[in-house]
């Protein structure tokens, strides 16, 4: 109490500073709140005089919550790197499409036949891109 009397006398006779502020997020405040509030067994626990074991209990249900709350944020970047790997894939296959078409209308708008070698080196290229879109794709579902 002398702690928190001392906190509000600083805070009231100086100007707030950011680090003198705590945000809590609304998993912090509900966490906070569910331990104002003691639960039934923790309650029943303090009946039977067992101090010591409602402590614990109250412990454990906080790294319990605490654990969910980080299972919840690990599910949600999963989705967002999931979500951006599958927009990179769409990315590249337009832009294989778009190549593959633009090769194809220059195709048709030469007056001359392309070259042995040239056509070569081109279906090589486009073998090479068809590859890293598949290996692309491939990787991306070993990993979900």
């Amino acid at each position: 109490m002398i702690k928190e009397r001392d906190e509000k006398e600083k805070m009231e006779h100086s100007i707030i500073k950011w680090w003198n502020v705590h945000y809590m997020t609304p998993e912090e405040l509900r966490a906070a709140q569910q331990e104002d509030e003691p639960s039934q067994t923790v309650k029943s626990a303090q009946q039977e005089g067992g101090a010591d074991e409602a402590h614990q209990l109250r412990i454990a249900e906080a790294e319990l919550h605490a654990a969910e709350e980080i299972i919840e944020r690990l599910k949600r970047e999963a989705q967002d790197v999931e979500s951006s790997k599958r927009r990179e894939i769409e990315r590249m296959r337009q832009e294989v499409e778009t190549n593959a078409a633009a090769d194809a209308q220059a195709g048709t708008q030469e007056t001359g036949e392309t070259d042995k070698a040239e056509n070569k080196q081109i279906q090589s290229i486009l073998a090479e891109k068809n590859d890293a879109l598949r290996d692309l794709i491939e990787h991306t579902e070993e990993e979900t």
